[in-house]
């Protein structure tokens, strides 16, 4: 399975994770801060670096999901029903999503240290992080090509800030953990999608005994 999976759909999460940072991997060493400091480090990288941005530009219209799925059972299923349906999901989506961004941030916490992720967050207010982490919200897939344009474009000044941020230890613990990472936001994604399911199956039913 490649992807986050909200609903049955899959999101690039591997492609945008990866057009993050371009550099070598290390081992990363074990954590050992406050964890709170951390989460809260986390939410602040999450969102400097378009991440956060970009799961909710890729995530599916989780409403239509669910309806598309219930039609093919239900044949007879109302144009009115399906808007009704499709409104409560949206509605509950768009209610719980700071909740899924605080467990986005509590897994990326588990991968890395409060200082990495504040270097990082602060790289992408820079400059030169800035350009890619605008790339990364509009939920562009970036290839190492397009990566490369990106930065040669920039001026010189800039071009030094990525090549530094490129070798720090908090870039390459950043890629290190990245395949970890992936596969447990993998699963919460899915887990957010059932619960955002099953906490509606009694509206759901309502408005199908309509």
């Amino acid at each position: 399975m490649s992807g986050s999976m909200i609903a049955g759909k899959a999101l690039p999460m591997r492609a945008l994770l990866t057009s993050l940072i371009i550099v070598i991997a290390l081992p990363f060493a074990g954590l050992a801060d406050d964890r709170s400091e951390r989460i809260d480090a986390a939410r602040d990288f999450i969102h400097a670096s378009g991440m956060w941005q970009s799961i909710l530009y890729n995530m599916p219209d989780v409403g239509a999901a669910v309806v598309e799925s219930i039609r093919e059972m239900r044949p007879e299923l109302r144009d009115d029903q399906a808007r009704d349906i499709a409104s409560l999901l949206n509605a509950r989506y768009e209610t719980e999503q700071p909740a899924f961004l605080d467990t986005v941030s509590g897994v990326l916490a588990n991968h890395l240290s409060t200082a990495d992720l504040r270097e990082l967050a602060a790289y992408y207010r820079s400059e030169a992080g800035q350009v890619q982490a605008r790339a990364i919200a509009r939920g562009s897939e970036m290839t190492d090509a397009d990566m490369a344009a990106l930065i040669l474009a920039l001026p010189p000044e800039a071009q030094a800030e990525v090549a530094r941020f490129g070798s720090s230890q908090a870039a390459r613990n950043w890629l290190t953990a990245q395949p970890r990472f992936i596969g447990d936001i993998e699963r919460a994604s899915e887990s957010f999608g059932e619960n955002l399911v099953s906490s509606s199956v009694a509206e759901i039913q309502a408005i199908l005994a309509r």
